[in-house]
């Protein structure tokens, strides 16, 4: 029965052994696959935030859009309040050193020129400043796209203003509201609303190129985060090879270990059974069961 009983430990411990192996280079794996798993799961947290914030950028841009396309009707609007006789008259006083003149046709020109330095207007009398179709047009074909943050931040100076004396007044719009020069500023007041209206047009355009960048940013970004997804995801697919060793690792310990368990038990019971038959208490007297056993 001891021999029996030393067999059993000896299979015993060879599964458990066995089991203990595979649990070890199961849980090694696993630990990797969580930690893999867990890696993209951020990476898909990241994808989320990146298309959260492409969803604030396209709206941004749409609005921008929008605002474009109103401030773009509004420009042609004032476009055609300019006539030949204004735009005789206004090159009249820039001829004149009128201030107020000189500045809206050096921002026209450069407008119309694409050039925060393209203020000569004079260059332009043959062409572009020749009649008010002529201007109409070239102030209709302008990009203004190479015009530069400062150039729009210097003429927005200038041409802001309201009603409220308290808010910031450019020394262009204060010379428009003098009451003292609105008669002979009138010739000027279409140009004036007319710069007013492109400079609105170019902000809303820049606005929403500026968004459109950051949409193909997140977007490209966003496509880089997908590659990384489906790399993770390979990963966490090859780890999953381990699971099977894991649940082999389960199979040998609820059937094989557990079965030499039971037999070993079961063994040393008989043994503990055996011994307390033919000893009694601790050996010093034999049993009953003994001394007939023996006779």
């Amino acid at each position: 029965m001891r021999l029996d009983q030393a067999d059993i430990q000896k299979n015993l411990n060879r599964f458990q052994e066995e089991s203990g192996k595979l649990h070890a280079t199961a849980n090694q794996y696993v630990e990797k696959k969580i930690a893999e798993e867990t890696k993209m799961q951020h990476t898909i947290d990241e994808k989320k935030s990146l298309e959260d914030q492409f969803d604030v950028q396209k709206t941004n841009a749409e609005t921008a859009q929008d605002r474009k396309r109103d401030m773009m009707n509004d420009r042609n609007k004032e476009l055609l309040t300019i006539n030949d006789k204004n735009l005789e008259a206004i090159k009249l006083k820039a001829k004149s050193a009128d201030p107020l003149a000189k500045f809206l046709l050096e921002r026209m020109a450069c407008i119309i020129n694409n050039d925060d330095n393209g203020k000569d207007f004079q260059g332009m009398y043959n062409d572009q400043l020749a009649n008010a179709a002529n201007f109409q047009l070239a102030v209709r074909s302008a990009d203004g796209n190479k015009l530069s943050q400062v150039w729009m931040e210097e003429v927005r100076s200038r041409i802001t203003g309201s009603d409220d004396a308290n808010k910031e007044q450019g020394d262009m719009f204060k010379l428009v509201i003098n009451e003292k020069s609105q008669a002979q500023n009138l010739p000027l007041f279409p140009f004036y609303r007319c710069l007013s209206k492109v400079w609105h047009m170019l902000a809303a355009t820049n606005k929403m190129v500026r968004h459109q960048a950051k949409m193909r940013h997140f977007s490209q970004e966003s496509s880089q985060i997908l590659v990384k997804v489906a790399a993770s995801k390979e990963k966490i697919d090859a780890l999953s090879a381990f699971d099977v060793i894991k649940e082999e690792a389960q199979a040998i310990d609820e059937n094989e270990v557990n079965y030499f368990f039971r037999r070993l038990n079961s063994i040393t019971e008989q043994i503990r059974e055996t011994e307390a038959l033919l000893y009694g208490d601790g050996g010093n007297n034999h049993t009953a069961f003994a001394d007939q056993f023996f006779k």
